[in-house]
């Protein structure tokens, strides 16, 4: 009777060990919010979505409705300081950070956009070093992506790619556009531009000649494909049917969709970093494991109080801009499951 009992306890406490283990699976990725910063003192002066971010070291970079672009210092992820600032003096759409320049792409009514380079070697002052008229036709209707790599500047419209030549970062000089269909985003992976269309769904270019793009592969997915990020031979292509695919683009000339995960909700932007990719939704934002690609899982998570738009991710910090002019600082955890079962033994 009494081994009855032994055993009895033993077969609930394994079950409960085996509870907790499953429980850390399900939910790796603990994410904690460190603070927020809004742009503006007044809430209740009109508001002006906060729609872009990027983070590089200790500063973020972000802009907003009005064209405000900020640099906030996040040394002290808890307390959040500006930095300095830089006033295009119109809307700025989207940016990139290279180097020591941040480069502002302004669309007007008529389609067409500039291109402000904003010095930002010293955080406290930017200013402005150079700009650029890119001359957009009026099927462009605006930039809509943009990704710098190798000196090289691209930047994707509702009608194709633009290339330029940022190797003289205050002279940007146009090299080159190659045509595509409602382009809402671009990532560079070697010598190749991955391109997301809302209706054609996934093409590979060839830029390693910057002045001569060449497209070399295709790959038919999801409508209304919104946000990309590419790594090690892989492309997160996620949309707004609330989906994510991982498409193996190792050989560039045949992208497969290997991977798949859906019910997320309309994602506005993905970004991957090392085994895991941040998808920004509204009101949500989710953590999905990909160190197998061919079977993303969702591994943790954060419920956000507006409609998200912008983010980025750079160690264990997470950066999302929303809807009421604000920026919420996040914090990762990694909980590694590994850690729990060897303290059983």
């Amino acid at each position: 009777m009494k081994t009855n009992n032994i055993l009895a306890f033993i077969g609930i406490v394994l079950i409960l060990i085996y509870s907790v283990i499953i429980v850390v699976n399900a939910n790796e990725v603990n994410v904690i919010l460190d603070s927020s910063f809004g742009y503006e003192d007044n809430y209740d002066s009109i508001r002006q979505e906060a729609r872009y971010v990027d983070i590089e070291g200790d500063y973020v970079y972000a802009v907003n409705g009005e064209g405000n672009f900020q640099i906030i210092d996040i040394s002290n992820s808890e307390s959040p300081k500006l930095a300095g600032d830089y006033d295009t003096g119109g809307k700025a759409d989207i940016f990139e950070i290279s180097d020591d320049y941040a480069y502002l792409v302004y669309s007007e009514c008529s389609g067409n956009a500039s291109l402000n380079v904003i010095d930002i070697s010293n955080p406290s002052s930017p200013y402005l070093a150079g700009s650029y008229d890119l001359d957009l036709t009026v099927d462009d209707v605006g930039v809509r992506g943009i990704e710098s790599s190798d000196g090289c500047l691209c930047l994707t419209t509702y009608s194709g790619l633009v290339i330029l030549d940022i190797n003289n970062p205050r002279s940007p000089v146009f090299v080159s556009r190659y045509d595509t269909l409602s382009a809402p985003d671009v990532a560079v992976e070697g010598d190749h531009a991955c391109i997301v269309s809302e209706i054609d769904g996934l093409w590979l270019v060839n830029i390693s000649d910057p002045s001569s793009p060449d497209l070399v592969g295709t790959c038919d997915m999801i409508d209304y494909a919104r946000s990309i990020a590419v790594s090690d031979g892989y492309a997160y292509v996620a949309g707004y049917n609330g989906s994510l695919k991982v498409v193996d683009i190792h050989t560039p000339s045949s992208p497969t969709i290997v991977g798949n995960f859906d019910n997320v909700g309309s994602v506005q932007e993905v970004v991957v970093k090392d085994d895991y990719a941040y998808l920004s939704c509204p009101n949500q934002l989710f953590v999905v494991d990909i160190s197998n690609p061919l079977s993303p899982a969702v591994v943790g998570g954060y419920a956000t109080s507006t409609f998200s738009f912008g983010l980025d991710v750079e160690d264990n910090h997470v950066c999302i801009t929303d809807e009421y002019n604000s920026l919420s600082i996040l914090r990762t955890e990694i909980l590694n499951p590994a850690t729990y079962q060897n303290c059983e033994k």
